[in-house]
């Protein structure tokens, strides 16, 4: 790539080098030129649905950066460099093809929003649990097996999308997500759920849909902010009576388990709107 006196040619285009943003998305961009460090000014660098397979290294000198979106491309690694982007607030990675993130990226303390959604991930980085001012993570739709226990030092989190892994268990440091409002299990196959879900004093969703489970812990009970609760798809012949004790809950779905009848402990549940019961 060339550069042109005060511009940088990026695909078909000319970007001044005083440039806050850049917007190339949906253009079949297959590299990032080099160059693209010399936008030292940038702020957002949109460049999702393209075909990029890998990213220069000077990326890590755009140190104005705030918001990075690749999503949607080929994408198979990301650099170390990425590490240095001291002012990114959000990161946006979902649909491409990683298996790995680089544990630098511990060292975004300014990062808001990961999103790995949708990528072929076998696991994250121990590291991830430096990243103070995270409030959503989204792994969606990847291969992981576990979690890093580390994830408990995510203490500003609010958002934790974890559905369509291969998670068979989950660290008891869960429970220390005490910002977290929204916890997103399903199609895993998890065959239980560690006590200290109920720490969790701000969640309000917890969907635990197609997985394994035949009990969830008495301790679910102590959440009192729950408004939904999905369990349907799973393999429970009741369900404790402490279900009843959940004031908040407004959506109850215990669809396709093993119930012969209806927990009469439902009728308890004063806020309730929506309850799915359908047998297998």
């Amino acid at each position: 790539m060339e550069e042109y006196g005060n511009l940088v040619l990026i695909g078909a285009k000319l970007f001044a080098l005083d440039e806050t943003s850049v917007n190339y998305y949906e253009s079949n961009l297959t590299s990032l030129p080099a160059e693209i460090g010399k936008l030292i000014l940038l702020k957002d660098l949109i460049l999702y649905c393209n075909c990029l397979t890998s990213l220069p290294v000077e990326i890590g000198k755009l140190k104005a950066l705030k918001c990075l979106h690749l999503s949607e491309n080929l994408l198979t690694s990301i650099p170390a460099e990425i590490g240095q982007l001291s002012a990114l607030e959000g990161l946006h990675l979902r649909d491409n093809q990683l298996t790995s993130i680089p544990k630098e990226v511990s060292q975004l303390s300014a990062l808001i929003v990961l999103d790995l959604r949708g990528n072929q991930l076998t696991s994250i980085p121990a590291e991830i649990g430096k990243l103070k001012s995270l409030k959503v993570l989204d792994l969606f739709g990847n291969q992981l097996t576990s979690i890093p226990v580390e994830i408990g030092q995510l203490s500003t989190l609010k958002n934790l999308d974890l559905s369509y892994n291969q998670l068979t268990s989950l660290p008891v440091e869960i429970g220390q997500l005490k910002a977290l409002k929204c916890l997103e299990l399903s199609n895993n196959q998890l065959t239980s759920i560690p006590i200290e879900i109920g720490q969790l004093s701000a969640l309000e969703k917890l969907l635990l849909r197609q997985n394994r489970l035949t009990t969830i812990p008495k301790e679910v009970r102590q959440l009192n902010a729950l408004t939904k609760l999905g369990l349907s798809y799973n393999l429970f012949t009741s369900i404790h009576v402490e279900i009843g004790q959940l004031i908040a809950l407004k959506e109850l779905d215990l669809s396709d388990n093993l119930f012969t009848s209806i927990p009469v402990e439902i009728g308890r549940l004063t806020a309730l709107k929506k309850f799915g019961f359908k047998g297998k």
